[in-house]
């Protein structure tokens, strides 16, 4: 007796598709609202709310300040904060561009697969890393997807009226930076590879890419690139996989199921040089930014389900260790997804939720910190020394000026160093401790100069008393 199929409509498909996206994203923000005090998760988040809140062109609170560029992101959250406070539009508005992307993606690939695989696809999509990351944090990222995704949805569609929206939906992206463009354009590249029949349309496209960068990014000083500093940079590995510690990666045994798949449509010979292209757009991954991340996990969700198909259709001698086989497959992704919702529920930590509730009621000056917690510092109104985004002035002279003040042995060497920034707040953690106890510099700071003001899990901050 045959067994009877589950048959789903397109219609079940997208119900399942967003009550299942809605609880995996749902899990970690109530997380917070619990734990956290319904603090933003990611550091991204605050940097584009208080850019967002008044759409700062000149940022004053970090040292020196900076020119800010601001992209059609933080255009939305300032015309959604005309409605809604910045503190919950934070928060609710990845979530909900990551249900419409998720919406774009499963229409998308079901152009060419059937409701099962697509519906498998997706489903692995919300599971990822990635994706939960691009939709719980407040960043351009999380719209840039959607925009790319309905991009690549009427280009498709190879009509003209429809190209025209597409045109203007590139337009946008194109208001992200450079880098957005050359990804978006190797999107629509690995389209017209695919289907020949692109290849006019794709040639309007480059017609205002040209004419943007040379019309609007060039004359208007608008093209940038910020290099992360050498000891701010991370390994190769653990930037690219979650469960070696990276924050935006994928899960490692995705990764290898990917592997799989990938291996199953290159023996395919008429999928070769799409398949090849596949392969340099990994390549090129690897070096470039982690915006391209965002994209890949896409290919890496349909590849991971291309394989789990291949070993659900194949013929096994043992039946038992097929399904065996596929139970360590749904648990070893379910755990990846389990532990990185954990982990990224948890950023920024109870301890820095501490510290930014105490300096938001303070007197505002600078604050000594390391970088890792700039965002979080401004965030309150104060002054950062440096913060993860590296684009100001003299990043490798306020490296050497916080060397210096934790190796400061003496109460005087240490205000010399301080006066140089105008010093008022002074924020470690245990990282920073344990170089100030091996300098002598914990030791300066319970000196009369120094006033201990708060202690929150392994952070302190430090008053100094000019």
């Amino acid at each position: 007796m045959k067994k009877k199929r589950i048959v789903f409509t397109d219609i079940q498909a997208v119900i399942v598709l967003i009550v299942v996206a809605t609880a995996v994203l749902s899990i970690p923000l109530l997380s917070r609202e619990v734990k956290h005090k319904g603090y933003p998760i990611g550091e991204e988040s605050y940097f584009n709310s208080r850019i967002s809140k008044d759409l700062v062109t000149i940022d004053n609170l970090i040292y020196g300040g900076r020119n800010v560029i601001l992209n059609p992101y933080n255009l939305l959250l300032y015309g959604g904060s005309l409605l809604f406070d910045m503190h919950s539009l934070s928060k609710f508005l990845p979530f909900i561009l990551g249900l419409v992307s998720l919406l774009l993606f499963y229409f998308l690939i079901r152009k060419k697969l059937d409701i099962t695989k697509s519906l498998l696809t997706a489903g692995i999509l919300v599971f990822s890393p990635i994706f939960m990351y691009n939709f719980l944090v407040s960043s351009k990222f999380a719209l840039l997807v959607v925009l790319n995704l309905a991009l690549l949805l009427l280009f498709l569609k190879n009509r003209r009226m429809l190209h025209v929206v597409g045109l203007l939906i590139f337009l946008g992206i194109c208001f992200f930076g450079l880098s957005s463009i050359a990804i978006s354009v190797a999107m629509l590249l690995g389209l017209v590879i695919y289907d020949k029949k692109l290849f006019k349309p794709f040639l309007t496209y480059l017609i205002l890419v040209v004419v943007f960068v040379f019309g609007y990014l060039v004359p208007f000083g608008k093209i940038f690139f910020n290099k992360t500093p050498e000891f701010a940079q991370i390994g190769i590995l653990q930037r690219m996989f979650t469960d070696l510690g990276g924050i935006i990666g994928f899960g490692i045994f995705a990764a290898i199921l990917a592997v799989v798949g990938f291996i199953q449509i290159w023996s395919n010979n008429k999928n070769f040089y799409y398949s090849l292209f596949l392969v340099l757009l990994l390549c090129i991954s690897l070096f470039f930014t982690h915006e391209f991340m965002f994209y890949l996990n896409f290919l890496i969700a349909y590849l991971v389900a291309h394989a789990i198909i291949v070993i659900i259709k194949s013929k096994w001698s043992l039946d038992f260790l097929k399904k065996l086989t596929l139970i360590i497959i749904v648990c070893g992704l379910l755990f990846s997804s389990i532990s990185y919702s954990h982990r990224i529920s948890n950023i920024p930590s109870r301890g820095i939720v501490g510290v930014m509730d105490f300096l938001q009621k303070r007197d505002k000056g600078v604050v000594f910190s390391s970088y890792k917690y700039g965002s979080y510092i401004e965030y309150t109104g104060n002054i950062a020394i440096m913060d993860s985004r590296f684009d100001y002035s003299e990043v490798e002279k306020r490296i050497i000026f916080i060397d210096n003040v934790l190796s400061s042995s003496t109460t005087e060497k240490a205000l010399v160093e301080l006066e140089k920034y105008n010093i008022k707040y002074i924020l470690l953690d245990s990282e920073m401790k344990i170089k100030a106890k091996e300098t002598g510099f914990i030791e300066v700071l319970k000196s009369g100069a120094f006033n201990l003001l708060f202690v929150s899990e392994d952070l302190t901050v430090w008053e100094v008393v000019w």
